[in-house]
């Protein structure tokens, strides 16, 4: 039955979910484009030119950092009415269990967050491959090749790709745990999220600083030996496993208080 709940999901959320995935990989495509105009125009006074290149890249950034807002409002608001509002009602009336019901939306929720993800990518990996784009590119590129044979330069970006993806499932998956703690007040359900988020989020603050910067004040003896990419390989490391943590943890707590509150509803 889970499988059949999965599926429902996507159906009901791949229209939103695929154009904002679209746009972005088009913005990379039209962007890039926009960015090899501005380096090879002619016509352009330097200073002008200039301004418009970091205009571009500011621009292209705000609107990246949008899309990926929607994203997360979007799938949170469809949890949150799919699940707790008379919208979700008839979820519950399927021969599923609820933690089934709810499994299937965190799923479908996370699956898309790493689409949007890989498109953030794609989007990223067009703006910097396009030929005559963004300055500067092919010269960072000669500088990793060069170091390359004294680090594991693919490792390393694919343990990047991984981390931001977890990252993102541990983000949506917070927001989908306070909305289960919120449904355990009697009155004012989404005030109580919200003032969860809140709270959870600033434990999670502290947490995950003093993870990845604790020894920073702590034990800085500790880090003697290691080098910048050393360094890096190993805070990405912790946040990864610290990002696997958050999921379980926010997965249990979720499925555990919804089919508390769902039962006593």
């Amino acid at each position: 039955m889970l499988g059949t709940l999965i599926k429902h999901e996507f159906k009901n959320t791949w229209m939103i979910m695929t154009l904002i995935c679209s746009v972005t990989i088009a913005i990379g495509l039209v962007g890039g484009l926009f960015l090899r105009y501005l380096v090879a125009s002619e016509s352009l006074d330097a200073d002008i030119g200039e301004f418009l290149l970091a205009f571009g890249i500011l621009g292209l950034v705000m609107v990246l950092s949008a899309l990926n807002m929607a994203t997360v409002i979007y799938l949170v608001v469809h949890y949150y009415k799919s699940l707790y509002t008379s919208q979700g009602y008839l979820s519950f009336t399927l021969p599923a269990s609820i933690t089934e019901v709810v499994s299937s939306r965190m799923i479908v929720g996370c699956a898309w967050s790493a689409l949007v993800s890989l498109s953030m990518g794609l989007c990223i990996f067009a703006l910097v491959a396009i030929p005559g784009g963004l300055p500067y590119v092919k010269e960072f590129a000669d500088e990793l090749m060069s170091v390359s044979e004294d680090y594991n330069i693919a490792s390393l970006a694919i343990q990047c790709g991984l981390t931001w993806i977890l990252r993102s499932f541990a983000s949506l998956m917070t927001f989908f745990f306070c909305i289960s703690i919120g449904q355990l007040w009697s009155k004012h359900k989404i005030l109580g999220a919200v003032l969860c988020y809140f709270a959870t989020s600033f434990v999670l603050m502290i947490v995950s600083f003093s993870i990845n910067y604790g020894n920073l004040f702590f034990s800085p003896e500790s880090l003697a030996g290691y080098d910048g990419f050393s360094y890096l390989t190993d805070m990405l490391g912790k946040t990864l496993i610290y990002s696997l943590s958050l999921i379980a943890i926010f997965y249990g707590g979720s499925i555990f208080t919804s089919n508390k509150q769902l039962n006593l509803d």
